[in-house]
């Protein structure tokens, strides 16, 4: 059976020099050698998606530009092992996801980053035994859900845990390719409504 990245294959959007600037959302499904120099040029994006990427670097210096964003989902997009939200970057985004990346042992989170994030969803990531001691910097946090991740990680994460935070634990992930497809395709009708007429 293929694997998700060699279903979708390697992607080249490079070319790409002129992307309408009214774009609202985009989702990339595909493997990426380097992100799209355009992708942060869209200064209009609510929702942003990439999904199978598997990029060598942390794409989050490249992505904290967008200054609009509110929702960031990222799917197996990165193989290193540490991710870092500096102060001053998403100061819109509410809702983060960072779901299957399998290498992933650290996540830094600054003060005054994310500062409006409401919603946070981790894994699976199994690398991730201790939950970053920075969570509480996430002042606005109303919801933490969590899929998969190590027994450590889950024992010690409430610790760090306002008393007001939602916690949600599931230890199956029942999202596959499909059904990411089917979900997003029909927000590709709004957001081919939201670029701007020929």
């Amino acid at each position: 059976m293929a694997s998700q990245n060699e279903e979708y294959g390697d992607l080249d959007l490079q070319s790409l020099i002129d992307p309408p600037q009214n774009l609202q959302r985009l989702y990339v499904f595909g493997r990426l050698e380097n992100l799209p120099t355009w992708i942060p040029k869209l200064r209009n994006l609510v929702r942003l998606g990439l999904l199978w990427s598997r990029l060598p670097e942390d794409p989050l210096p490249i992505l904290k530009s967008l200054s609009k964003l509110e929702e960031l989902f990222l799917y197996e997009i990165y193989e290193g092992d540490e991710m870092h939200f500096q102060e001053g970057w998403f100061t819109k985004l509410k809702h983060l996801k960072l779901q299957n990346m399998p290498h992933l042992k650290t996540l830094k989170i600054d003060k005054k980053a994310l500062p409006c994030l409401e919603q946070l969803e981790l894994g699976p990531c199994p690398q991730m035994l201790q939950p970053t001691g920075d969570i509480h910097n996430l002042v606005s946090l109303k919801c933490l859900y969590h899929y998969k991740m190590p027994s450590q990680f889950v024992e010690n994460i409430r610790t760090q845990l306002k008393e007001n935070i939602r916690v949600y634990v599931s230890d199956e992930w029942h999202v596959n390719a499909v059904e990411l497809l089917v979900s997003y395709a029909v927000t590709a009708v709004d957001f081919r409504r939201d670029s701007p007429k020929s």
